[in-house]
């Protein structure tokens, strides 16, 4: 395209009118497309769960082992956190090399994404951990989930690729915050939820019990967010295969 081009379509999609769809589930672009999502300025909003996973210290890895062996680790790494995903009903949309977004729709949400994470966690612990460990004995393998629930916009953006995970773009605090928490969770808080998550937590989610007694797994913390503190919580629990 001429420069003139570009800026011609920037002008109009400035200018045009935006028109916006209530949705309650995730659009699939692929498989079953909805005509009313294009890549003039539409979008659908809805209410949503993001899950954002990702490798704590894969720089390290790649500094001291070859690429082979680091590809070995991501695809292994990749391909548990996508089954985990995929038992609890969430759709994954993003891979940018460590990190994954899935995103959860529908009225349990919540709870199969927080079901998703501690079952992530446990992978880690009864699966990638010992056995990455086995192959690089002095390497530790880690991770950190960050979940956020809310509304958030979803329109097309790219140039016409027709797979979910390359025209789709998520806009809004949820997704921004989400990915924000699992830059930050770690072990031993390898999940971090937003306060809008953590106040619909349903008991099996919230509480444990240890000789008889109740207990609340979910620690209050502090974290910044958009110049502000904002109050989150996160959890060391987890659930093994």
């Amino acid at each position: 395209m001429t420069n003139k081009e570009i800026q011609d379509k920037v002008d109009a999609i400035l200018k045009e009118q935006f028109t916006q769809y209530d949705i309650d589930t995730i659009p699939d672009i692929e498989n079953n497309p909805d005509s009313r999502l294009t890549h003039g300025n539409t979008g659908f909003l809805g209410e949503f769960t993001f899950l954002y996973v990702d490798m704590r210290g894969s720089s390290s890895f790649t500094d001291k082992h070859r690429l082979q062996t680091i590809t070995k680790i991501y695809k292994a790494y990749h391909h548990c956190m996508v089954e985990c995903i995929k038992t609890y009903g969430g759709q994954v949309r993003s891979f940018d090399g460590d990190r994954i977004l899935a995103i959860f729709a529908g009225s349990s949400k919540l709870d199969s994404a927080i079901n998703c994470a501690m079952k992530m966690v446990g992978c880690r612990y009864d699966i990638l951990q010992p056995k990455i460990k086995a192959v690089l004995s002095n390497d530790n393998f880690s991770l950190g989930v960050g979940i956020a629930t809310g509304t958030a916009m979803v329109s097309k953006a790219g140039v016409g690729y027709d797979k979910n995970t390359r025209d789709l773009i998520w806009i809004g605090d949820p997704p921004n915050l989400g990915a924000k928490l699992s830059d930050h969770a770690d072990s031993p808080y390898s999940i971090h939820i937003c306060k809008t998550s953590f106040e619909k937590l349903v008991d099996n989610n919230r509480y444990t019990t240890k000789d008889g007694i109740k207990i609340d797994m979910w620690t209050k913390a502090s974290f910044d967010f958009k110049n502000k503190q904002i109050e989150i919580y996160k959890t060391g629990y987890y659930r093994s295969l």
